[in-house]
């Protein structure tokens, strides 16, 4: 059985999952449109190197 305490984790993580997610689609967009990923990084308020994987530029 889930507990409130459960279910709010549960909200949280999904909530966290789809806002990730949407900043992932939002770094494509912007890189697609020749922004450079030092300054989609900063906009979308991650490391470089993360954002670079959600481009496909690194491993």
């Amino acid at each position: 059985m889930i507990t409130l305490f459960d279910q709010d984790e549960v909200i949280e993580d999904y909530i966290a999952s789809e806002l990730r997610e949407q900043t992932q689609k939002t770094a494509k967009i912007l890189y697609g449109k020749n922004m450079s990923v030092n300054d989609i990084a900063e906009a979308v308020g991650y490391s470089v190197k993360i954002v670079e994987r959600w481009l496909g530029l690194r491993p």
